[in-house]
């Protein structure tokens, strides 16, 4: 099984978190793959797609309305 993850230092560290709390709880092994937004938001759609990931989302501008 396959973790993916938009490419960043904070990406990275993220991943590493789940890796390791995975092996630990399961002991379960998996593989990281860190890609470009673009790829990586393109595979989320992707039929057949076995790996999982992480998604997230902020405001797109700075008004508190924007989280209602």
């Amino acid at each position: 099984m396959t973790y993916l993850y938009i490419f960043s230092d904070t990406g990275h560290d993220i991943a590493q978190t789940i890796q390791a709390q995975i092996k630990e709880t399961l002991g379960v092994e998996i593989a990281l793959e860190s890609l470009e937004a673009k790829v990586f938001f393109d595979m989320q759609f992707e039929e057949g797609n076995n790996h999982f990931s992480f998604g997230g989302w902020t405001a797109d501008y700075n008004d508190p309305m924007d989280f209602f």
